[in-house]
């Protein structure tokens, strides 16, 4: 965001070349090092899938123990926080594994 900014992209777009160059580089290094798990286009599209879904989830949460429940920011944020730990870990696990046990989709890169 700071170089789409530096470069005067209009915010959407820095949004979307953040999230792709993000999403990249999360993949490749979650499934060399985290997962160890071979890459796949098919793994590739679950994961920008996943990551996608964070956004309104985590705000969701926000939301929810922050105006529902009416806990105050400095609990509902480290809560909300903590949780898509969690989930991201989960969804992130599940994108790049996928079904198979050695970790490889159907067109392996």
């Amino acid at each position: 965001m700071v170089v789409a900014d530096w470069l005067r992209l209009a915010l959407p777009l820095g949004l979307i070349a953040s999230f792709g160059l993000v999403v990249a580089i999360g993949y490749i290094l979650h499934g060399r090092y985290t997962f160890i798990a071979l890459h796949s286009w098919e793994g590739l599209a679950r994961y920008a899938a996943a990551m996608a879904a964070s956004l309104p989830l985590s705000t969701g949460l926000i939301w929810i123990f922050s105006r529902v429940l009416c806990w105050p920011m400095p609990i509902a944020a480290p809560t909300a926080t903590f949780a898509m730990l969690a989930v991201n870990f989960t969804t992130s696990r599940w994108a790049i594994r996928g079904h198979g046990s050695d970790g490889a989709g159907s067109e392996a890169w």
